[in-house]
């Protein structure tokens, strides 16, 4: 099987490479706009960027059968503009490439983040739940856009498997996302009054994902979550650090915090954008990829949540 990863020098893309080299008869094509710091010797190289035309060269002259696409900007992003160029009109020329090479399946990477964190959430987000996102958050607006556009493919290319997985926060102990970041912190600040429950998947169950969907042709949107939650305040325990309560901002703090979050004196996980993932749950069901695709996390949102301070696998033993 011949397979290209777009964004294989990213967190991901070194995740799912290297439970991939695990498989036999498999040939990897990789590209990004930087080398990996890892690759093995069933991968080839490709320094191009997803918005470029010669994507669709390298899938034909490689008989590539499915495309992983990893490629999304992460927050924080200064340049809003660059941003969605990349995240959604490199999504654009990927999906249009794969037309034109006649691949067998692309696989993309979602999240759970475009059900948007509200106060009316269910406990338990399925698939059918409409894509609300947080507006000032553009990383969900545009993963809700990459979702459209690539349910418009699938509709105009029937005979291309289309897989979305939308996995929650990922972490372990190569994480470096935003709640990694707060959680390095030496004290974790909470809203008073509100304290979620948040879903944390490990790095290894979200490369077995990936592989799954590789190894089935299953058309459709998959959440891709561990079994269980962990309250934010529980969190910050299992990391040692201390918890400070604070007041949710008044109307006038919220003005001039956004003033600051557009001159960038803020940090993103601190800014008006991220506010309410703070503040709300947005927990989604795994019965539909357990069902379908037959995963099985090998940790809980606490195993793996402190997998990235205790470095230890769990026991999944009898």
């Amino acid at each position: 099987m011949n397979i290209a990863i777009t964004g294989i020098a990213g967190y991901f893309g070194q995740i799912i490479l290297r439970r991939l080299s695990e498989e036999e008869n498999v040939k990897i094509v990789g590209i990004d706009i930087v080398k990996p710091k890892v690759l093995t010797d069933t991968v080839e190289f490709f320094k191009v960027d997803v918005r470029d035309l010669q994507i669709v060269d390298i899938l034909r002259r490689n008989s590539i059968d499915v495309v992983v696409h990893l490629v999304f900007l992460m927050p924080p992003v200064h340049n809003r503009s660059k941003a969605y160029d990349i995240n959604v009109n490199g999504t654009r020329n990927v999906l249009d490439a794969c037309g034109k090479a006649n691949v067998n399946k692309i696989i993309i990477a979602s999240s759970t983040a475009v059900y948007g964190a509200y106060p009316d959430n269910p406990d338990w987000l399925t698939e059918d739940s409409p894509l609300r996102g947080n507006p000032e958050y553009y990383y969900c607006a545009d993963k809700i856009e990459v979702e459209q556009r690539c349910s418009q493919f699938a509709k105009e290319h029937p005979e291309i498997t289309m897989t979305i997985l939308r996995p929650c926060d990922v972490y372990g102990p190569n994480a470096n996302f935003m709640l990694s970041r707060v959680f390095d912190r030496k004290r974790v600040y909470l809203f008073e009054g509100f304290d979620p429950h948040y879903q944390f998947l490990h790095e290894d169950d979200l490369a077995e994902a990936f592989v799954l969907a590789i190894e089935k042709d299953n058309h459709g949107v998959f959440n891709v979550t561990p079994d269980g939650t962990l309250r934010l305040s529980e969190a910050a325990g299992l990391a040692g650090k201390e918890v400070s309560l604070v007041q949710p901002p008044t109307r006038i703090m919220d003005m001039a915090m956004r003033v600051m979050a557009a001159l960038h004196l803020l940090d993103f996980e601190t800014s008006p954008a991220a506010r309410d993932i703070w503040k709300y749950r947005w927990t989604a069901s795994n019965e539909k990829i357990k069902r379908e695709l037959g995963f099985r996390p090998t940790y809980t949102s606490r195993e793996a949540f402190a997998s990235r301070y205790v470095q230890k696998r769990p026991n999944t033993a009898g």
